[in-house]
């Protein structure tokens, strides 16, 4: 479907988004595209899934439901309407501001700022649907073929058991810079990953996806747990290795069914090396 083609089928429903106009494209990937759209002063965003989404990303209800509890706290855009496809296509409102840059964590008050973030997500105890990350792993194996995934997803499923006992509330999944969005009321976009989970995940993700130095890392869990708790260090560790897993079983899989950019290539040489170096 072309993005001209979806906004023409938003505007003939009773979704309110008569009148739309695409302005520019903001993405593009193997798995998704968007587009900014505006009408008038207000401004919204249009993504559509590229065919290869279907065999890597969640359920696109279940996404949806997940973004509305977290617009509704305050901690999203909102979003306004979803075609289940294929293929599926999401209209939200556009959040204010440009994504954050990993380099941009180190800045005063900043990773700070994203730590209280996804604090209150999780103390928000929004609905959502479990984590099957388990399902997830075995997906990922079975496209990337070979023995060297089969051993990866075992490695993964050890490390679940090990490392994600904390209590279960909704997780972004994904609280990567590149899914945050503003300053003076910074916003979580790309909820495809949210589900119900540990809540140590999520920082894990945010360290290990970008290998944040000790200083910041250090900082993110000071004003995450606060300067006197007890920091739960050893599950932190196992479940940015988990972390690690994931990552690459994820980008092996996505080699095979595309070329990987040049800086998925750079990612997966990296998380390689940190998975065949257990002292790193």
């Amino acid at each position: 479907m072309t993005p001209e083609a979806a906004l023409r089928r938003a505007g003939s429903g009773r979704h309110g988004l008569r009148g739309l106009r695409l302005l520019h494209r903001l993405h593009a990937g193997p798995l998704k595209s968007s587009w900014l759209a505006g009408r008038g002063a207000e401004r919204f965003v249009l993504r559509i899934d590229e065919p290869l989404a279907a065999g890597f990303a969640p359920d696109r209800g279940v996404e949806f439901a997940a973004w509305s509890a977290a617009a509704a706290a305050g901690i999203a855009p909102e979003p306004l309407l979803l075609w289940p496809g294929p293929p599926a296509v999401l209209v939200t409102r556009h959040a204010p501001g440009r994504a954050w840059r990993a380099a941009e964590l180190a800045l005063p008050g900043r990773i700070e700022t994203l730590a209280g973030l996804l604090r209150r997500l999780h103390e928000s105890r929004l609905p959502g649907q479990p984590l099957d990350l388990e399902a997830s792993l075995d997906g990922y194996a079975r496209r990337a073929g070979g023995r060297h995934a089969r051993q990866l997803a075992r490695a993964a499923r050890r490390l679940m058991a090990d490392c994600l006992q904390g209590p279960s509330t909704l997780c972004h999944h994904d609280p990567i810079p590149a899914n945050v969005v503003g300053l003076r009321k910074p916003l979580l976009i790309d909820w495809e990953y949210a589900a119900l989970g540990d809540p140590l995940f999520d920082l894990a993700v945010l360290l290990q996806h970008h290998r944040l130095p000790a200083a910041l890392a250090g900082r993110l869990t000071r004003a995450y747990f606060g300067a006197a708790a007890r920091v739960p260090v050893v599950r932190l560790t196992l479940a940015r290795r988990l972390y690690d897993h994931v990552h690459c079983l994820w980008l092996l899989a996505l080699a095979v069914a595309a070329p990987l950019t040049p800086a998925q290539q750079t990612q997966l040489a990296t998380v390689t090396r940190r998975l065949n170096n257990k002292l790193e």
